[in-house]
């Protein structure tokens, strides 16, 4: 690593190439959650345990998914890895705040863990989200070795990481932020930018070879100053082949076992000829190679498998049949006619509205959730039967429909109160978990303040002074209609607008879903 790279700060061994200036972002991300791993794993023609597990997430950042997941399973054992302190710092203190005793932290580097991993103990599950195209080659290796001898036979490895070919056209840019990074983090990603736009200007040379370029400088100005630095600003930022990563874990003991976005699962969402010429490759990694040269993908969600799935067909489709799903009342239906659209890795789809609205009510008819084997066994119309299956993962994919777990922690509204109380000091969390769901649910922070009033006690009636009273200590400003209120009494009428809009909505949900 250049020691520019530091800004003239002394250079450390510890960094290996990664910046680690600045921390990484509180977000969330749905696929790592137990709940939805086991789903995936399901339709990928394997079965994970839904109690009693043990689960690793290699690179756990913040920490925010594995509290989630350990608030939501404390039958369980979670493990977190990263090296950088604030990281595990920051982790330790939100899963103390809310009274879990099922989570460890570890300060670790993948190398030295890599050379001792059976201290860590045997793991069902283990996820790694955005690490493996960002790290050195040698750590990478490292990793990929440690995940192979803590992973149980039988246990699934989730990898999220930047692929090609979708990254080719952004490799130009990212070679400027190299360069630039005497100028820090975000200022690199800043005088990178600006380096670009001129040099498009005085030729088209570039441009017209990654005519995709320019409307992926235009999103850099839409996203966080955080996930652009850990995203650019490195020494190692590689996105990887497929075909290389199915290798290299091979060679550890893990083979591909399918995707975990849920529409990727299906192979008929790509064009026939794709399909055919995939059938015809002679292994899985030329097989998904040629589907992501066919569909220009720039970020894959997979799952591996120590060994291969070791379920009987009857076994499958007895598990499957019993899987509850619950209908999520928070997000709303795309109005009537206008098709149902579900994001998957490379492509947005369009459901029928009629046939999802089916589904949907009759979810509902069974009071909101139910099991995948009545829903089967109801449907008389054998077409829609026979895609039954695959609309109900369109379905979950856009979070109009959840798992439900029949147990959720009787210690919930605890953590969900913890974590709505962070927020009032300050902290950038924007969700909480769901128990019911296995998930969490995004909220707006008006919405995140009064979940913990409420939580605590405080009556309605006398919600409008402590909500103000936490808004101006945010620096939050209450408005009207695009504009900033006037006086007390469109203060008081906004206040009461959002009390009521809270208990009329919000506040029923997190009750029925077990949140409070």
């Amino acid at each position: 690593m250049p020691a520019s790279f530091l800004r003239g700060e002394e250079m450390t061994d510890w960094m290996r190439g990664y910046h680690a200036h600045s921390g990484y972002s509180y977000g969330y991300q749905a696929e790592i959650m137990p709940a939805r791993l086991r789903w995936a794993a399901m339709f990928n023609k394997h079965l994970l345990p839904a109690k009693n597990f043990r689960y690793l997430d290699a690179g756990c950042g913040q920490g925010v998914n594995l509290v989630f997941a350990a608030a939501i399973h404390p039958d369980s054992e979670f493990v977190g890895i990263d090296y950088m302190p604030e990281h595990v710092a920051h982790a330790r203190k939100l899963a103390d705040r809310c009274g879990l005793d099922n989570v460890t932290l570890i300060e670790g580097d993948f190398v030295e863990l890599a050379a001792n991993p059976r201290e860590l103990g045997e793991f069902d599950m283990t996820v790694c989200h955005g690490i493996a195209t960002w790290i050195a080659p040698e750590i990478r290796q490292a990793l990929y070795r440690m995940i192979g001898q803590v992973l149980k036979p039988g246990g699934v490895f989730y990898n999220g990481y930047n692929c090609q070919p979708g990254w080719l056209t952004m490799a130009p840019f990212q070679q400027l932020v190299k360069l630039q990074s005497e100028n820090g983090g975000i200022e690199a990603i800043g005088a990178a930018r600006r380096t670009m736009e001129q040099l498009n200007k005085a030729t088209n040379v570039l441009s017209s070879a990654y005519p995709r370029m320019a409307q992926r400088l235009e999103t850099l100005e839409s996203q966080e100053s955080s996930y652009l630095v850990q995203e650019y600003v490195h020494n190692h930022w590689q996105p990887a082949f497929v075909s290389d990563v199915i290798n290299e874990l091979a060679a550890v003991k893990l083979n591909y076992l399918g995707p975990a976005t849920l529409p990727d699962i299906f192979e008929n969402v790509l064009p026939a000829p794709v399909r055919e010429l995939m059938r015809q490759q002679p292994n899985v990694a030329l097989r998904e190679q040629v589907r992501d040269f066919a569909t220009l993908q720039n970020f894959r969600r997979d799952l591996y498998i120590k060994g291969k799935p070791s379920a009987w067909d009857i076994e499958l489709s007895e598990a499957l049949r019993e899987t509850r799903v619950m209908v999520n009342p928070m997000v709303p239906r795309p109005a009537t006619g206008e098709p149902y659209k579900i994001t998957g890795s490379t492509h947005e789809l369009a459901g029928d509205h009629a046939t999802f609205t089916a589904i949907l009510d009759r979810i509902i008819s069974h009071g909101g959730e139910t099991a995948i084997g009545k829903l089967v066994d109801e449907e008389r119309d054998n077409k829609r039967k026979a895609t039954l299956i695959e609309t109900l993962n369109m379905l979950l994919q856009s979070g109009w429909i959840t798992p439900h777990i029949a147990e959720p922690n009787p210690r919930a509204a605890q953590v969900s109160i913890a974590i709505a109380k962070e927020v009032c000091l300050g902290a950038p969390y924007r969700q909480i978990p769901v128990p019911t769901t296995g998930g969490a649910v995004t909220l707006n922070e008006t919405d995140l303040i009064l979940t913990r009033l409420v939580g605590e006690g405080v009556p309605r009636e006398q919600l409008g002074p402590p909500l103000l009273d936490t808004l101006n200590k945010m620096q939050r400003r209450l408005a009207k209609e695009g504009r900033a209120v006037n006086g007390p009494e469109e203060e008081r009428e906004v206040l009461n607008m959002l009390v009521r809009d809270y208990f009329a909505a919000t506040l029923p949900f997190l009750k029925k879903f077990g949140v409070l």
